[in-house]
């Protein structure tokens, strides 16, 4: 069971973070109509999170099973993971926004062998992007601009150079 503190303090960070306005952004962009999303994205993204400190890894069923399971009946309701009619959260519905998420940055030549490179080189840009955007949310604010200057190696760019950002101002 995962106490109702413990998600708040998860949906806070995604929520300081910004990251679901981000992926909202890039999933739906303005002006384009269409039907709210069964589940929110920062929901969602913080049951990620939760996911992958309880269960150590971030299966899609385990998904599902923390936000219809692992919850309180009452705050599956608030979340929207219940809805008024009663009727809960189905797996299909998860597996949908991880789809869209995943369409929207997947830039592997595995995943979207169609890509030319500039298209390649910005979905890997938007989507390291937003994890930097997560991870200095992350960073407990005393740590920041105390003259801690790590950096965070986050991969190999274009070219094979190393790319990274400052934990740090």
């Amino acid at each position: 069971m995962i106490s109702r503190a413990e998600f708040e303090r998860a949906l806070a960070l995604v929520r300081r973070s910004g990251i679901q306005d981000t992926l909202q952004e890039r999933l739906h962009p303005p002006g384009q109509g269409g039907r709210p999303r069964a589940l929110r994205l920062d929901v969602l993204l913080t049951a990620m999170i939760l996911t992958t400190t309880h269960y150590q890894d971030l299966l899609l069923t385990r998904v599902h099973r923390l936000l219809t399971n692992d919850l309180a009946r009452s705050y599956q309701r608030e979340l929207g993971i219940i809805r008024a009619d009663g009727q809960k959260l189905t797996i299909r519905q998860v597996r949908y926004v991880m789809e869209a998420i995943e369409r929207k940055y997947a830039y592997t030549g595995k995943r979207r062998p169609d890509l030319d490179d500039p298209a390649r080189v910005e979905r890997q840009e938007s989507f390291q992007e937003v994890i930097d955007q997560f991870l200095a949310a992350s960073i407990p604010t005393h740590l920041v601009g105390q003259g801690r200057g790590a950096l965070l190696r986050t991969g190999p760019l274009v070219g094979g150079a190393q790319g990274g950002f400052p934990l740090s101002a």
